[in-house]
């Protein structure tokens, strides 16, 4: 009876060499699902606080709150942190419709930020429901 040594340690290799790879894409499966979850977890609270923003901004707007920092207007406050006209217009429209409650916060959580000032476009026919001028 003869031994091929040389035969038994290239599939020992072998299968350790597929062992190994079976164990890097278990771990890169693991891996993908933690970051999916990761994902999952900071889009909520992106959406979250998308929500809170809206809030925020419509009520330093509506009661005119920015003057406790000497700005005379809004538009000013707004620069402060960076944000465009565009963005701030939408968020204040947001807020607003929030307070009517004509959308509901789950509305804005799980839409996109066009989506939502789309579907206000349209609830906005409604003669009792006016833009926000900044």
């Amino acid at each position: 009876m003869k031994i091929d040594i040389l035969n038994t340690i290239k599939s020992r290799v072998g299968s350790s060499i597929q062992v190994g790879a079976s164990s890097d894409k278990e771990r890169a499966k693991l891996r993908y699902s933690q970051l999916k979850e990761e994902i999952r977890a900071r889009t909520l609270n992106e959406a979250i606080n998308k929500v809170e923003l809206a809030k925020a901004l419509y009520e330093i707007k509506k009661n005119k709150l920015y003057r406790f920092d000497g700005y005379d207007n809004f538009y000013g406050f707004c620069l402060n942190y960076k944000f465009s006209r565009t963005m701030i217009y939408r968020y204040i429209k947001i807020g607003a419709y929030l307070e009517k409650d004509s959308i509901s916060e789950q509305d804005v959580i799980h839409s996109s930020l066009n989506k939502i000032i789309n579907d206000i476009r349209v609830k906005g026919s409604d003669s009792e429901y006016k833009p926000v001028i900044i």
